[in-house]
């Protein structure tokens, strides 16, 4: 691999040098795409060297793309996890094109706000038993027309797929629908239409061998759906060992995305999986339950999951008015990390005091932990203030610091020139503060 390399030891791809570079993408800790000056010739060579342990599997159009596996650690802590659990919702091609509307509408409506981000659906999935072409069409252009998301078509039929994929192709959906017997035809729909297929099997050893066959006869983007017997499910287990085989062992014929379906006979049940499911390694779950309060527990699990710990969530420094604050409205400065804004925000809100909110640029530290790095101290709050222009915006010179940092008032004001007011230590007793001490 070193020998491919080119050898200038130029840092660009976050490694000290090349041999560190190579090294690290013999253990499948790194992906070749991390030099920019590799060449051509050395791409074609190493690519079964790069591909990660999961491969990289995408689909949906430019502006809606999924991309799932990728991943090359059990555990977050060893790095970071790449891409988070693709949510799909179903669609039945069964029901009437009023009915598949609603669900569309419905699905529509479900996004959400999470620590200033917005979190949603990914994906749908149109579900049919086979056998009626142009009702599945029909359901994929409802679906189109309705819902910017990417498509996965489910049907054991491959002429219902060749059907949607006329109106879908462009869109490059997921195909999933592989039966036994019958992977020569749908390995020659997933080359001709360049479309990602999801390979099932009665046993992991039938989902290797299948995934072999495809790849052999050149099918790169699979995903696999492990519904072992009757269960239409993997059990999280076997999600576990698809994961440690991939990984640890290497296994080129289980390293791919997984995709499972969260129907248990009950929805508590249903939850339950679907969380596991997260949690343990399922690149798409496929969920029939639409309900905000199903939906918003799992969206906000991933999200938490997913988050890079190597890179807090922050928000950009800078003055946030919460209502509409006057020239004579309090001035309250606090860390940038995202949890700490949203902690502060809804406790003003609920104060019904017009504010300000000055964060500090203290690289997505909390308050504590920003002070005990020296990323929260009189110098960058009186830097944050200079930079704000604030004085020149206000009736006075006051500014309130979390009380957890009280021992900075001293020597803030004497930095800053402004009056330092110790708030409370915790968010939850800003609304007293704010309508007694400031107003007093």
């Amino acid at each position: 691999i070193y020998k491919l390399l080119p050898r200038t030891n130029c840092k660009k791809c976050g490694y000290p040098t090349c041999l560190a570079f190579a090294m690290a993408l013999a253990s499948k800790k790194v992906e070749l795409a991390a030099c920019p000056d590799v060449s051509e010739e050395a791409k074609e060579k190493l690519s079964q060297e790069a591909r990660p342990p999961i491969t990289t599997v995408t689909f949906g159009a430019e502006e809606r793309r999924v991309t799932c596996g990728g991943e090359t650690v059990l555990f977050r802590h060893e790095k970071t996890f790449l891409h988070p659990t693709c949510i799909a919702m179903t669609v039945s091609a069964q029901d009437s094109p009023e009915n598949i509307r609603n669900r569309c509408n419905r699905i529509r409506r479900l996004q959400f706000e999470r620590v200033g981000e917005s979190v949603s659906i990914d994906a749908v999935v149109l579900q049919s038993d086979g056998g009626h072409p142009e009702r599945f069409n029909r359901a994929s252009s409802e679906i189109t027309v309705s819902l910017d998301l990417p498509l996965i078509l489910h049907s054991p039929d491959i002429d219902e797929i060749k059907s949607a994929l006329t109106i879908s192709k462009n869109k490059k959906p997921l195909v999933w629908g592989v039966g036994d017997g019958d992977e020569k035809a749908w390995a020659e729909l997933a080359k001709s239409e360049n479309v990602p297929i999801v390979v099932s099997g009665s046993t992991l050893e039938a989902v290797a061998e299948k995934t072999a066959f495809f790849e052999q006869v050149g099918v790169k983007e699979i995903v696999i759906d492990p519904a072992i017997g009757a269960r239409k499910s993997a059990t999280v287990e076997e999600l576990t060992i698809i994961r440690r085989m991939a990984i640890l062992k290497n296994s080129r014929q289980l390293g791919y995305p997984v995709l499972v379906f969260a129907n248990a006979e009950t929805k508590a049940g249903r939850l339950a999986f679907a969380a596991a499911a997260i949690c343990k390694y399922a690149s798409i779950l496929v969920l029939d339950d639409i309900e905000p309060e199903f939906i918003l527990p799992l969206i906000t699990l991933r999200f938490n999951l997913y988050t890079d710990p190597q890179k807090p969530i922050m928000m950009e420094p800078g003055v946030y008015e919460v209502g509409a604050p006057g020239p004579d409205a309090p001035l309250i400065v606090t860390t940038n990390f995202s949890l700490t804004y949203f902690s502060v925000k809804p406790e003003v809100e609920a104060a019904k005091v017009p504010a300000r909110i000055l964060l500090t640029d203290s690289e997505g530290m909390s308050v504590l932990t920003a002070w005990a790095a020296d990323k929260f101290s009189s110098s960058s709050v009186t830097k944050a203030l200079t930079e704000s222009q604030l004085a020149d915006k206000l009736s006075h010179r006051k500014v309130i610091i979390p009380g957890l940092v009280a021992s900075l008032s001293g020597e803030l004001e004497e930095e800053s020139g402004w009056q330092v007011i110790v708030g409370p230590r915790e968010a939850s007793s800003l609304p007293k503060f704010l309508r007694t001490v400031w107003k007093g």
